[in-house]
C-alpha cells in the first residue's frame, strides 16, 4: 500500500470587499429617468419602454449610480407621438 501526503495551500487571494445595494430597483429607475430624460414637462411624460433591459448598480462607497444596457432601449415620448431607439457608448463601465 502507497502513502499519498496531502500539502494544504496557502490561499492567496487577495480580500473581498462586498459593496452592499441598498436602493430598491424602483428607486434606481426613478433616478435614471430623471437623470437620462431629465425633469421637463416632456420628460414627465415620457416612458423608457423596455427599463427592465437595464441593470442598475447604486455603489455605496462612491454614492454613485451606474446603468448598463447592452442592446439599445427605447424611449417613448407620448406628448409628440414619437418612439425613439437609444444607444449609448460605454467609455468606462463600474461593473
Amino acid at each position: 500500500m502507497s502513502a499519498i501526503l496531502l500539502i494544504q495551500k496557502v490561499d492567496e487571494s487577495g480580500a473581498v470587499i462586498i459593496d452592499p445595494d441598498p436602493w430598491t430597483r424602483v428607486r434606481k429607475e426613478n433616478y435614471f429617468k430623471r437623470y437620462f430624460l431629465g425633469s421637463s414637462e416632456l420628460a414627465e411624460s415620457s416612458t423608457i419602454v423596455d427599463v427592465d433591459r437595464v441593470k442598475f448598480r447604486f455603489h455605496l462607497s462612491t454614492a454613485m449610480l451606474s446603468a448598463r444596457f447592452k442592446v439599445s432601449i427605447k424611449v417613448e415620448y407620448k406628448e409628440f407621438d414619437y418612439l425613439i431607439e437609444v444607444e449609448v457608448e460605454v467609455k468606462e463601465s463600474l461593473f
